[in-house]
This record gives C-alpha cells, sequence and structure tokens, in this order.
C-alpha cells in the first residue's frame, strides 16, 4: 500500500508540474520570427535512410546515410554547402565541394532548402529554434506514391 501511495504521489507531482509549465507557458505567436533573416555558417548533421530504386544496395536494402558538413546562409537566400563528408550504405564518400542552393526563411520561422546536388533535385523544410542558433530540418523531396527519403538534419550555428 505505501508503494501504490508514493507512486501516485509523483504522478500527481508530475501532472501539476507538466500542467504548471503548460499553463505559464506564452506562445509568442505566428510572427515571432517576422523581420528576422536567416544568415551565418552552421555545422550540420543528416541521418536517415534513403528509398529509392536507383540507389537500392546489393542486397536490396535502402541504403543508410550519414553526413556532417557546413553550410552558409547568406541572409538573402542563397545558401552554399563549403565542406562535408558522406557515409552513403557504409562507403565514405567527401562532398562535392560548394554545393549551392537557395532558401526560404518564413515569419513563422519555418522555411525550406533548395539544392540541386549530385542526385539532382532535393528539398529541406526546416524550423529555427533557440534565437536562431539551432534548426531542425526535414527532406521532402522526392514525392509522389514512391517513398522518398526518411533523412532529417540538424543545424547548429557556428
Amino acid at each position: 500500500m505505501k508503494f501504490g501511495y508514493c507512486k501516485l504521489m509523483v504522478c500527481l507531482a508530475l501532472a501539476t508540474a507538466i500542467g504548471g509549465s503548460a499553463a505559464n507557458a506564452q506562445d509568442p505567436g505566428p510572427g515571432r520570427c517576422n523581420g528576422r533573416t536567416l544568415s551565418g555558417s552552421y555545422a550540420f548533421k543528416q541521418v536517415g535512410l534513403l528509398y529509392a530504386p536507383t540507389l537500392t544496395l546489393p542486397n536490396g536494402e535502402a541504403p543508410r546515410l550519414a553526413s556532417i558538413g557546413i553550410i552558409f546562409f547568406d541572409g538573402n537566400g542563397k545558401i552554399v554547402m563549403t565542406a562535408g563528408m558522406n557515409s552513403f550504405g557504409g562507403f565514405i564518400v567527401p562532398s562535392p565541394p560548394k554545393v549551392t542552393g537557395t532558401y526560404t526563411f518564413n515569419s513563422d520561422c519555418s522555411g525550406t532548402i533548395s539544392i540541386v546536388g549530385p542526385a539532382g533535385p532535393d528539398s529541406i523544410y526546416f524550423i529555427v529554434t533557440d534565437n536562431g542558433n539551432h534548426a531542425f530540418g526535414l527532406f521532402t523531396t522526392p514525392t509522389g506514391t514512391a517513398p522518398g527519403p526518411v533523412v532529417t538534419v540538424d543545424f547548429i550555428r557556428q
């Protein structure tokens, strides 16, 4: 009985803490990034799986992808990836030098990156957090009836 009472008290304390913090949290509203620009160098890390018939490994599995690099946002909608290294299905492949592209940055702190890499055009949807010091991204191309990539990206301001 004593264990059940302690368990109940812990649950109540957690519920109060969660409820209290939610009640005190203030939503800054939909325009919290209004008037801001995205600029500067960010280190990035991406991991995931690539589903594409032309990229299937000899054993029939989708290749795992892991990459690290540096990306520069110029504050005016252009990006340059200046350094990087990839593990593609376990094979280490350097990133091509100076991959360029464009980006948009919205008043709700979301945006998109468009690049044309060695495998063709790619789009990344991202959300900026921590006052512009960190962003989370997700590859959103290719789209259609067949599965595409399941790749996430973390960006950290340098």
